[in-house]
């Protein structure tokens, strides 16, 4: 998707992060243009996952992304900046955000670029609305990977789909690749937990005509966990499942680079439409999780128990921040006896999420067969 405008280069207006040297990174205004044309041919140049350079597609011109300091840090910020300060809204250039009316996907673009088609449904219906104030996002890591190696990943991990039919596997090829940044969260907290359980240790026992049979004994314990939340993900889009968007996870945010409008070169932008403290909310309730699956390890090995069971976990919060990052995703689909099957590709790591068609006939044998398996041992243990 080629930008068919100049792009401005970052001039400073607040910090959105900071420099491994300790200085701040500051955030953009729109006040000095970079030029995007190339200076070979004048044609419209894009972003290339491979190079990690803007290059033009016509005569293969590369020109260097403008970095300040060696390694960007982004800045973490508490939830008291919420959407509140304004100088979180700036991305270094004009934009406009287009709505679908098919999904109802919100898209970020160049304020002059021109897009008649959704980058999640393939969908003409779209309509440019009014910009509000959107925060900028505080850093992004950039595409990596290019349309053509996402397909490459695409056929090898359907290939590995085991009840995928032949016939797919040897004949589905993907649409169109759509590069588009999906917004995401990513929390920093302390947690600290109580917790009370009971814990099982196993004993044989025979009873009076000798038969060995498993008895446990239960002992309660209670105590404390401590645990640092670091850079938990949730994404911020709500126009894609949620379980084909984890499916991508993890993305590696140690390589986050400053924001700049020139990494959305020939692509877009996903606006996020989950606020940041629904996704606290999410991440909280998925984080919960985590800890009590942690406790009970933690009850297991510390008793050296068999089992544990009735573990009440009581969990407190502090020192959360938050950053709003872009994350790379090629997003597609293919077509299979007349359905559409959509799926992602991390644009960052290669790893595949999403659909794929099953073979029913595959999978009755292999039902018929473990029934088969079953029957089998039952009989001959009777035996």
């Amino acid at each position: 998707m080629a930008n068919s405008v100049d792009v401005t280069k970052a001039v400073a207006t607040g910090a959105a992060g900071v420099n491994e040297d300790g200085s701040d990174v500051k955030l953009t205004s729109t006040v000095e243009e970079t030029d995007k044309k190339c200076p070979n041919c004048t044609a419209t140049m894009v972003f290339d996952p491979k190079s990690g350079k803007l290059k033009c597609p016509f005569c293969g011109t590369e020109k260097d992304i403008k970095k300040e300091g060696e390694r960007f840090v982004a800045r973490e910020l508490d939830f008291a900046s919420v959407e509140k300060d304004q100088t979180l809204c700036d991305w270094g250039t004009q934009t406009k955000t287009v709505e679908c009316k098919s999904c109802g996907a919100k898209t970020v673009y160049d304020a002059n670029q021109i897009s008649n088609v959704c980058p999640y449904c393939g969908s003409n219906q779209v309509i440019e609305e009014e910009d509000k104030n959107v925060m900028a996002p505080g850093g992004v890591i950039p595409f990596s990977l290019d349309s053509k190696q996402a397909a490459e990943k695409f056929q090898a991990w359907l290939g590995r789909k085991f009840y995928c039919p032949t016939k797919a596997k040897k004949g589905a090829y993907p649409s169109a690749f759509k590069g588009v940044y999906v917004p995401y969260w990513t929390y920093d907290a302390l947690a600290e937990s109580t917790y009370t359980g009971e814990y099982g240790i196993d004993k044989k026992v025979k009873d009076k005509d000798g038969n060995e049979r498993t008895e446990t004994d239960w002992y309660n314990t209670s105590g404390f966990y401590e645990t640092e939340i670091d850079d938990f993900l949730i994404c911020a889009s709500t126009q894609q499942r949620e379980s084909m968007m984890r499916g991508l996870e993890p993305f590696d945010t140690k390589k986050t680079e400053e924001y700049k409008p020139e990494y959305l070169a020939g692509f877009s932008a996903t606006r996020y439409t989950l606020s940041v403290q629904d996704g606290w909310k999410k991440a909280k309730s998925r984080i919960d999780s985590q800890i009590r699956v942690e406790i009970n390890n933690k009850i297991q090995l510390e008793n050296n128990a068999d089992s544990v069971r009735n573990v009440d976990v009581s969990t407190d919060y502090s020192n959360q921040t938050y950053k709003y990052l872009l994350f790379p995703v090629w997003i597609s689909a293919f077509s299979f006896n007349g359905k559409l099957y959509q799926f992602v590709v991390n644009g960052q790591t290669g790893k595949v999420s999403g659909e794929s068609p099953v073979d029913k006939l595959k999978v009755a044998i292999t039902v018929i067969l473990i029934i088969a398996i079953i029957a089998a041992i039952f009989y001959f243990s009777n035996r």
